[in-house]
């Protein structure tokens, strides 16, 4: 073989390596996790990592990282620079966003004043360094028994059934007016609840996530990452067949055969970035429970019991010029 032939074959062989390298980057979907222990806890990220590698040979790739500091809301995560850096880090296909386990189910007012605009600053920032970036919103759960510290004062969240309804209800009206995807988590641990009470979803402060309640998040995100059907899961984690099967079976009634998996959204992995398209904002329209306790435990103003009407008027804009045209709190 001639040297000009030899050469000529080395960058054949360079170039598909090249390709081949290329294409399996482009096939993997890279997601920020921006939340808090209700993530860290039991590693969620790495287990949905290993769900979705059990299915199809290992066809779908995941590569994640994440912000979860411990009992964090987002209007701490909008003033750390660990969680910003990464943010900034760019060219996520998904940010999964997940607020404090119990501020999405308190009044609307408070909703208004300590969660959403601080959610517009995160969403901002991840537009600017991710045009394309799907928004994910990780829809969590009642605590075991209702929250007992704001019962008293709220009673609508007293109950497991009244907490789970309310969270359900705010973080579905987020994801629709931000035009993201809600990942039912809390959908799949109230029917596992009603169909296998013998199932410990909860660690013992009746709040975290156990072994298997984090199992079954992992389930519903590699179904909302990829529709990976939760039947053709074989990872178990350290659960025992049994559980595993039945936590799969009960996630598949919820996300297949009824209508809270049938999304629009596929996963389109980044090959190069595109001019973020911004469409005409939706409104909040969540109803107007009183208003009691900010998050800092301090009493609400007298004035702010305004905060139900100005909240039914509040409108998620992705534009800076627009946001500081309408987005008044």
């Amino acid at each position: 073989m001639t040297y000009m032939k030899l050469s000529h074959y080395v960058s054949l062989v360079v170039a598909s390596l090249v390709t081949i390298m290329s294409s399996a980057q482009d096939s993997t979907l890279k997601v920020l996790f921006i939340g808090n222990s209700y993530t860290h806890v039991n590693d969620l990220p790495t287990m949905v990592e290993r769900v979705v590698s059990s299915v199809n040979n290992g066809q779908f790739k995941l590569a994640h990282d994440n912000s979860t500091p411990g009992g964090w809301y987002w209007y701490k995560h909008v003033n750390d620079s660990t969680t910003l850096s990464k943010i900034k880090k760019g060219n996520w296909d998904v940010v999964v966003l997940q607020e404090q386990s119990q501020m999405l189910s308190l009044p609307d007012s408070t909703i208004a004043k300590e969660s959403i605009p601080h959610l517009q600053v995160l969403v901002d920032s991840i537009k600017r360094s991710s045009p394309n970036a799907k928004l994910f919103f990780y829809r969590t759960w009642g605590r075991k028994n209702g929250d007992a510290q704001n019962g008293v004062a709220w009673p609508a969240v007293a109950t497991y059934e009244g907490m789970d309804s309310l969270l359900s209800k705010r973080y579905s009206m987020l994801a629709d007016s931000l035009k993201g995807k809600l990942v039912p988590v809390g959908d799949v641990w109230k029917a596992i609840r009603k169909t296998h009470p013998e199932i410990e979803l909860y660690s013992e402060d009746g709040s975290h996530p156990s072994l298997a309640g984090t199992y079954a998040a992992a389930i519903t995100f590699a179904n909302a990452f990829f529709g990976v059907h939760p039947l053709d899961v074989t990872f178990e984690s350290k659960l025992s067949a049994q559980q595993a099967i039945a936590i799969r079976k009960v996630a598949e009634s919820v996300l297949v055969k009824s209508s809270a998996s049938k999304g629009e959204w596929k996963p389109r992995f980044t090959k190069k970035k595109k001019t973020a398209e911004i469409k005409a904002p939706r409104k909040l329209n969540l109803e107007g429970p009183q208003p009691y306790l900010t998050h800092s435990s301090s009493p609400l103003k007298e004035s702010d019991e305004q905060g139900v009407d100005r909240f039914n008027h509040l409108a998620i804009i992705p534009s800076n010029s627009e946001r500081r045209r309408r987005f008044f709190l």
